[in-house]
């Protein structure tokens, strides 16, 4: 077999490939840095270590061993390579309340105790139907490592959550001191687990979530992003959060917009991010909000309604905030509907691209910070692909 003299007289001029290299080497990356102490094998420029991830992200493969495989069988993958509410990656199913887990650590040592005394009958008298005895031990032994450190992990989040909720406590009692009447009680931060808390015993920063309450729940994790919507469809900016409810997330996902690529003057969002404490911050900062703050509000109504009317027809909660009435009625103007459309054609098609085209519907990574990167690098790939899209259209 007679191989070209470069690669490239086997990959297409029309191929991605060329775009991720030229915009690659024009990218300013300090975080890419080179190991220069001299230990193992000699390293490969890190551009050329991201460019094939950008690439294969982008055509759907986030397996680190597929990839390793591409860059021996795919010609664009060599050539880059030459002298270069999504589900978490956990069952549902392992999740354990911290009340149970209690329970199950004393199951468990009761059961190790009882295998052991077997253990030592069965040496007794040279019983050979206790050989499979220490194979039971030990399984025992790693399942109550594992409900340990989840229990543990339980313990240490209500830890922090109290200390993080301190300064809010010091300053109530030292408001409550300041007046006359003092009336109620304030309650110090709770420092210990509820017993309904659960965790999943194979990635402890996972959660149970559903989309809607149409929905199902499935172990996930919450990805967010940040999308122009005045056309480019780019992702301007993402993060990650292990809460399932979008309520807290309008604020960060805005300020991580990097300063280089601009303020928004609109933001708009569904009715999961209605905070009336965010958007009145985010309102005094100078953002102008179009936040749907019910099911109908906007352009959310649907004429023709698949759901039967025992669900429709229910009586919406009763929007008593005057900050929320306001957004209400924002959005209801011709204005502020015709702002609110571009959402649907927006966001959800970004989503859609990135889990039905490039297929990223689970994750392959454990653990908030594995994800966290993982989430970033497929939104830099969507990017890419969106862009080179653009430039061929």
């Amino acid at each position: 077999m007679l191989l070209p003299p470069d690669l490239r007289e086997w990959v297409p001029d029309e191929d991605m490939v060329h775009f991720i290299i030229e915009s690659v080497a024009g990218m300013d990356l300090p975080g890419l840095k080179v190991n220069r102490r001299g230990c193992g094998s000699e390293q490969y420029p890190p551009k050329m270590m991201l460019q094939p991830l950008i690439y294969c992200y982008a055509n759907g493969t986030f397996s680190s061993r597929r990839i390793e495989r591409a860059t021996y069988r795919d010609v664009a993958v060599r050539f880059l390579t030459a002298d270069t509410h999504i589900k978490a990656n956990a069952s549902k199913n392992r999740n354990v309340r911290y009340d149970r887990a209690k329970q199950l650590e004393l199951q468990l040592e009761a059961d190790i105790k009882d295998l052991m005394e077997r253990a030592e009958k069965a040496d007794r008298h040279d019983d050979d139907s206790g050989q499979s005895i220490p194979q039971e031990i030990a399984r025992r032994e790693n399942l109550k490592k594992k409900i340990q450190a989840a229990r543990e992990y339980l313990e240490n989040k209500a830890i922090d959550r109290a200390l993080a909720e301190q300064p809010e406590y010091e300053e109530k009692v030292c408001t409550r001191e300041g007046r006359e009447h003092q009336r109620g009680e304030i309650h110090l931060p709770k420092d210990t687990p509820d017993d309904r808390e659960q965790v999943n015993l194979t990635d402890h920063d996972s959660r149970l979530m559903r989309k809607s309450n149409r929905d199902g729940y499935t172990q996930s994790c919450n990805a967010q992003a940040a999308v122009d919507a005045d056309g480019s469809q780019w992702i301007l900016s993402n993060h990650v959060t292990m809460c399932a409810s979008d309520a807290n997330e309008l604020e960060p996902a805005v300020h991580n917009i990097p300063a280089s690529v601009g303020t928004p003057d609109k933001v708009l969002a569904d009715t999961g991010y209605a905070n009336t404490d965010r958007i009145e911050r985010m309102e005094k900062n100078g953002h102008d909000l179009y936040v749907a703050v019910s099911r109908n509000a906007g352009n959310s109504q649907r004429r023709y309604d698949f759901l039967p009317e025992s669900v429709t027809g229910r009586p919406e909660k009763t929007i008593t905030d005057p900050r929320l009435l306001a957004m209400k009625e924002k959005l209801s103007t011709e204005e502020g509907r015709r702002i609110d459309a571009k959402r649907k054609h927006t966001v959800e098609p970004v989503f859609g691209i990135i889990k039905e085209v490039m297929g990223y519907r689970q994750a392959l990574l454990r653990g908030f910070e594995k994800f966290s990167g993982d989430w970033g690098l497929v939104c830099l790939a969507y990017n890419f692909k969106r862009l080179f899209s653009l430039q061929t259209a």
